[in-house]
């Protein structure tokens, strides 16, 4: 059986070498060219306590899949408002 003499046949990299960059998902540069994500786009998704973040594309996304309290709790936003009586609403978009 040949070996691979350079230690990557089964596709490991050896410390210090660099991965591809990967694009991340849901981040925009503003007009200063700072990259920024929009955090009213992310939802998180509890499936039997497995719990995966899923960004959404789509305006229609975001209409049919509304953030919740605890989404945007996850995510360090507001999650009530208060008005001048001192009365607190949850927060809706």
């Amino acid at each position: 059986m040949p070996h691979a003499t350079n230690g990557s046949a089964n596709g490991a990299t050896k410390r210090g070498a660099h991965a591809p960059a990967q694009v991340p998902i849901g981040v925009s540069k503003n007009a200063d060219g700072h990259e920024k994500t929009d955090y009213t786009r992310w939802r998180l998704r509890d499936d039997r306590g497995c719990q995966t973040w899923h960004y959404l594309h789509t305006d229609e996304e975001v209409e049919a899949w509304p953030q919740s309290a605890a989404d945007r709790y996850f995510l360090g936003m507001e999650t009530v408002r208060i008005d001048r009586n001192m009365r607190m609403y949850e927060m809706k978009d």
